[in-house]
Protein backbone atom coordinates (compact mmCIF):
# COMPACT_ATOMS: atom_id res chain seq x y z
CA UNK A 1 0.00 0.00 0.00
CA UNK A 2 1.73 3.54 -0.98
CA UNK A 3 1.48 6.28 1.60
CA UNK A 4 -0.98 8.13 0.18
CA UNK A 5 -3.68 5.37 0.44
CA UNK A 6 -2.39 5.39 4.21
CA UNK A 7 -2.88 8.83 4.22
CA UNK A 8 -6.30 8.50 3.13
CA UNK A 9 -7.47 5.59 5.18
CA UNK A 10 -6.01 8.25 8.24
CA UNK A 11 -8.22 10.94 7.36
CA UNK A 12 -11.46 8.63 6.66
CA UNK A 13 -10.93 7.15 10.11
CA UNK A 14 -10.66 10.98 11.62
CA UNK A 15 -13.54 12.16 9.74
CA UNK A 16 -15.68 9.51 11.08
CA UNK A 17 -14.14 9.86 14.71
CA UNK A 18 -15.34 13.24 14.23
CA UNK A 19 -18.65 13.01 12.90
CA UNK A 20 -20.23 9.72 14.35
CA UNK A 21 -19.82 11.39 18.24
CA UNK A 22 -21.35 14.10 17.07
CA UNK A 23 -24.23 12.65 15.75
CA UNK A 24 -24.33 9.94 18.64
CA UNK A 25 -24.54 12.78 21.62
CA UNK A 26 -26.79 14.81 19.94
CA UNK A 27 -30.52 15.56 21.93
CA UNK A 28 -33.17 13.67 21.52
CA UNK A 29 -35.30 15.75 18.67
CA UNK A 30 -38.34 17.48 19.95
CA UNK A 31 -39.41 15.59 22.53
CA UNK A 32 -42.78 16.55 24.10
CA UNK A 33 -42.33 17.99 27.86
CA UNK A 34 -44.23 16.04 30.60
CA UNK A 35 -46.89 18.41 31.11
CA UNK A 36 -47.59 17.49 34.92
CA UNK A 37 -45.46 17.21 37.56
CA UNK A 38 -43.59 13.74 39.00
CA UNK A 39 -44.35 14.53 42.49
CA UNK A 40 -45.90 11.27 44.13
CA UNK A 41 -46.08 9.90 40.32
CA UNK A 42 -42.79 7.25 39.78
CA UNK A 43 -45.01 4.71 36.93
CA UNK A 44 -45.47 6.56 33.89
CA UNK A 45 -46.95 3.17 32.50
CA UNK A 46 -49.89 2.91 34.82
CA UNK A 47 -51.59 5.85 33.30
CA UNK A 48 -50.08 6.12 30.27
CA UNK A 49 -50.56 3.30 27.98
CA UNK A 50 -49.27 1.94 23.90
CA UNK A 51 -51.93 2.05 21.57
CA UNK A 52 -54.48 5.03 23.69
CA UNK A 53 -55.75 7.87 21.71
CA UNK A 54 -52.96 10.04 22.92
CA UNK A 55 -51.39 11.82 25.51
CA UNK A 56 -53.20 14.98 25.70
CA UNK A 57 -56.01 13.43 23.03
CA UNK A 58 -59.65 13.61 24.76
CA UNK A 59 -60.15 10.98 27.31
CA UNK A 60 -56.61 9.80 25.93
CA UNK A 61 -53.67 9.31 27.60
CA UNK A 62 -51.74 6.85 25.49
CA UNK A 63 -48.16 6.55 23.96
CA UNK A 64 -47.25 5.97 20.49
CA UNK A 65 -46.95 2.32 19.20
CA UNK A 66 -42.82 2.93 19.02
CA UNK A 67 -42.78 2.85 22.85
CA UNK A 68 -44.25 -0.58 23.55
CA UNK A 69 -41.68 -1.94 25.55
CA UNK A 70 -39.97 0.54 27.18
CA UNK A 71 -39.72 1.27 30.80
CA UNK A 72 -40.52 3.64 33.39
CA UNK A 73 -37.20 4.93 34.00
CA UNK A 74 -36.76 5.45 29.85
CA UNK A 75 -39.66 8.03 29.94
CA UNK A 76 -37.33 10.74 32.20
CA UNK A 77 -34.32 10.28 30.27
CA UNK A 78 -35.95 11.49 26.69
CA UNK A 79 -38.84 13.92 28.10
CA UNK A 80 -38.36 16.44 30.72
CA UNK A 81 -40.62 18.01 33.13
CA UNK A 82 -42.50 21.83 31.29
CA UNK A 83 -41.29 24.43 33.22
CA UNK A 84 -44.40 24.99 36.22
CA UNK A 85 -46.06 28.43 34.98
CA UNK A 86 -46.34 30.80 37.94
CA UNK A 87 -49.26 30.61 40.44
CA UNK A 88 -51.35 32.98 40.11
CA UNK A 89 -50.84 36.06 43.43
CA UNK A 90 -53.98 36.71 45.24
CA UNK A 91 -54.96 40.48 44.83
CA UNK A 92 -55.36 42.99 47.84
CA UNK A 93 -58.63 42.33 49.48
CA UNK A 94 -61.46 44.39 48.43
CA UNK A 95 -62.80 47.62 50.79
CA UNK A 96 -65.37 47.02 52.36
CA UNK A 97 -68.66 48.99 50.58
CA UNK A 98 -68.85 52.57 52.18
CA UNK A 99 -70.78 53.11 54.97
CA UNK A 100 -74.19 54.93 55.04
CA UNK A 101 -74.06 58.90 55.66
CA UNK A 102 -76.38 60.75 58.09
CA UNK A 103 -79.44 61.66 57.08
CA UNK A 104 -79.24 64.89 55.55
CA UNK A 105 -81.24 68.02 57.40
CA UNK A 106 -84.20 69.80 55.75
CA UNK A 107 -82.96 73.39 54.78
CA UNK A 108 -86.62 74.96 55.05
CA UNK A 109 -89.65 73.98 57.06
CA UNK A 110 -91.53 71.61 54.42
CA UNK A 111 -95.53 72.24 54.59
CA UNK A 112 -95.92 68.38 54.26
CA UNK A 113 -93.39 66.05 56.93
CA UNK A 114 -90.80 64.39 54.52
CA UNK A 115 -90.55 61.14 54.39
CA UNK A 116 -87.43 59.43 56.45
CA UNK A 117 -84.46 58.05 54.32
CA UNK A 118 -84.29 54.41 54.31
CA UNK A 119 -81.80 53.15 56.96
CA UNK A 120 -79.73 49.74 56.18
CA UNK A 121 -80.87 46.53 58.20
CA UNK A 122 -77.29 45.19 58.09
CA UNK A 123 -74.10 46.56 57.33
CA UNK A 124 -73.05 45.51 53.88
CA UNK A 125 -70.78 42.31 53.88
CA UNK A 126 -67.31 42.72 52.88
CA UNK A 127 -66.51 40.10 49.83
CA UNK A 128 -65.04 36.57 50.64
CA UNK A 129 -61.11 36.63 51.18
CA UNK A 130 -59.15 34.00 49.40
CA UNK A 131 -58.45 31.08 51.75
CA UNK A 132 -55.39 29.28 49.58
CA UNK A 133 -54.09 30.32 46.41
CA UNK A 134 -55.85 29.06 43.34
CA UNK A 135 -54.09 26.26 41.68
CA UNK A 136 -52.50 27.11 38.28
CA UNK A 137 -54.45 25.80 35.53
CA UNK A 138 -53.30 22.68 33.61
CA UNK A 139 -50.78 23.87 30.44
CA UNK A 140 -52.45 22.90 27.30
CA UNK A 141 -51.71 19.78 25.38
CA UNK A 142 -51.41 19.68 22.05
CA UNK A 143 -53.42 17.10 20.12
CA UNK A 144 -52.18 13.64 19.31
CA UNK A 145 -51.43 14.67 15.40
CA UNK A 146 -49.22 17.65 16.48
CA UNK A 147 -47.06 15.61 18.04
CA UNK A 148 -43.71 15.36 16.64
CA UNK A 149 -42.91 11.64 15.37
CA UNK A 150 -39.97 9.86 17.50
CA UNK A 151 -37.72 6.82 16.93
CA UNK A 152 -38.90 6.45 13.43
CA UNK A 153 -36.03 6.07 11.09
CA UNK A 154 -32.32 7.76 11.16
CA UNK A 155 -31.42 11.28 11.28
CA UNK A 156 -30.74 13.41 8.75
CA UNK A 157 -26.90 13.17 9.88
CA UNK A 158 -26.19 9.57 10.26
CA UNK A 159 -28.06 9.49 6.43
CA UNK A 160 -25.22 11.82 5.12
CA UNK A 161 -22.30 9.93 7.23
CA UNK A 162 -22.90 6.67 5.94
CA UNK A 163 -23.39 7.98 2.67
CA UNK A 164 -19.95 9.89 2.91
CA UNK A 165 -18.38 6.38 4.11
CA UNK A 166 -19.76 4.64 0.86
CA UNK A 167 -18.26 6.82 -1.23
CA UNK A 168 -15.16 6.97 0.53
CA UNK A 169 -14.99 3.05 0.42
CA UNK A 170 -16.00 3.42 -2.80
CA UNK A 171 -13.17 5.51 -4.04
CA UNK A 172 -10.62 3.98 -1.94
CA UNK A 173 -11.30 0.50 -3.99
CA UNK A 174 -11.34 2.11 -6.73
CA UNK A 175 -8.11 3.55 -6.50
CA UNK A 176 -6.73 0.37 -5.34
CA UNK A 177 -7.96 -1.47 -8.38
CA UNK A 178 -6.30 1.30 -10.38
CA UNK A 179 -3.18 1.25 -8.80
CA UNK A 180 -2.48 -2.73 -9.84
Amino acid sequence: MSMRNILICIALALAVIVVVPMIAGAAPLDQPAIPHTLEGRSACTSCHTVGGAGAGAPGGTGLPANHQGRTDAVCTGCHQVAAAKPAAQPTAAPKPAAQPTAAPKPAAQPTAAPKPAAQPTAAPKPAAQPTAAPKPAAAPTPPAAALPRTGEGPSTGLLILVAMVLVAIGWGIRKLVASR
